[in-house]
């Protein structure tokens, strides 16, 4: 599976839940000439991480430091 886009928020100097992380990943999609069909957020925090992104109809995943999560997350994106 291939991703148009991948932000970091500390390459980006910004801190989550600050609302301009999802400002700047917002901006960016609008940047797409085509429709964005999925939304992806992998965290470690729930309430930092991933609320917002649940709110706005991504898919999450709450990752729990656990090796078999990796293992998840491949299956979940091919």
């Amino acid at each position: 599976m291939n991703f148009d886009y991948i932000f970091l928020s500390w390459k980006e100097g910004l801190v989550k839940p600050d609302p301009r992380c999802w400002d700047k990943i917002l901006c960016n999609f609008s940047n797409f000439n085509e429709e964005i069909s999925e939304c992806w957020m992998i965290g470690d925090r729930q309430g930092d991480d991933l609320d917002t992104p649940n709110g706005l109809g991504w898919k999450t995943f709450l990752y729990k430091g656990n090796p078999d999560d990796f293992d998840m997350i491949t299956k979940m994106v091919k």
